[in-house]
């Protein structure tokens, strides 16, 4: 159902170069990010208070942990998934009938453009066009002007037609007596992702029992077509539950508005007024719900650890050491 790609940060750094954002930071500070881990994208993705924070901190000489990776997701069969599931199922889980018509319309959309099109202005590759077609027809009785033939036993020369996401986690320590660091986070979608329908989340958990305070996280939404991203439209603030001592679930829904959620950031700080000599470690990842199951998210202080049911595709576990 996903493929993940964790590459080495070297490549991360030389892929996302040729990425835009809107959000333009003054280039030093992207720069040097970009050379101590980040993508351009997730650099971008930050406000610019938090950005110039973590420039500070790195020209100062304090201690910066940056884990940086790229998550791709198959757009060919979160369609298929959620085409097959029936009116009526997914009216239980929640959806109103206006937003099952408003997903089925998008992928109508796409699946009847021309195979030009696809291949040309999508990115697709013949199998990948035939799959496509076959998913509209098989679900939604789509008449087509070429009903594809049935594809036995396929192998595609590349991948089926994905989304891809970078996604940065950094920890900074404030302080060489007390446990106090500032946790930022960050993502952005490189192209845009299909059927956004459900609410994601960035899940972070941590041990030790140490306490968070100071929450900042912001998704913004962009318009978008098919294939590539808009113009920016807004900022929203996510909502979250906190664990105390434990960790919080931060939640951005996928779309807002007729826009989709493109990029966004989140910080806050972990401390403890004693120091007791001993580490912990810091996780996190960013859950795209793909689906509607059973099975939610729940978090853990021992580990620490996280849990993730079978509904969403999520980012490779993110992590940084926490002295405490």
């Amino acid at each position: 159902m996903k493929k993940i790609l964790c590459v080495l940060l070297s490549l991360i750094v030389l892929m996302s170069l040729f990425s835009l954002n809107a959000f333009a930071k003054d280039n030093s500070v992207i720069e040097t990010l970009v050379k101590n881990g980040y993508t351009y994208d997730t650099a971008s993705a930050l406000t610019d208070k938090e950005a110039k924070a973590i420039y500070d901190a790195i020209n100062c000489g304090k201690e910066v942990q940056v884990d940086t990776c790229i998550f791709e997701i198959d757009n060919l069969e979160v369609i298929r998934n959620f085409l097959s599931m029936s009116d009526e199922e997914l009216n239980s889980y929640g959806f109103s009938n206006e937003e099952i018509k408003t997903a089925k319309d998008e992928i109508k959309s796409l699946a009847t453009k021309s195979d030009k099109e696809l291949i040309e202005d999508c990115g697709l590759n013949d199998v990948e066009v035939k799959l496509l077609k076959m998913i509209y027809c098989e679900y939604l009785n789509g008449e087509l002007n070429s009903r594809p033939k049935e594809v036995n036993n396929v192998s595609a020369s590349g991948t089926i037609s994905s989304s891809k996401m970078t996604y940065t986690q950094t920890a900074t320590s404030n302080s060489s007596t007390l446990p106090n660091y500032t946790v930022n986070i960050s993502y952005a979608w490189i192209t845009p992702y299909q059927l956004a329908i459900f609410v994601d989340n960035i899940v972070v958990a941590w041990g030790g029992g140490l306490n968070s305070k100071d929450y900042n996280a912001v998704a913004r939404y962009y318009n978008f077509t098919d294939i590539a991203w808009g113009t920016y439209r807004e900022g929203i603030g996510m909502g979250r539950d906190v664990t105390p001592n434990t960790g919080i679930i931060f939640k951005l829904p996928q779309c807002a508005n007729t826009g989709k959620t493109k990029s966004g950031s989140v910080s806050f700080t972990l401390y403890q007024t004693k120091k007791e000599g001993k580490e912990t470690t810091l996780i996190s990842n960013y859950c795209h719900k793909v689906i509607a199951v059973t099975g939610g998210i729940s978090i853990s202080a021992s580990g620490p650890s996280i849990t993730i049911g079978t509904g969403w595709d999520k980012t490779p576990q993110r992590q940084s050491v926490i002295g405490y």
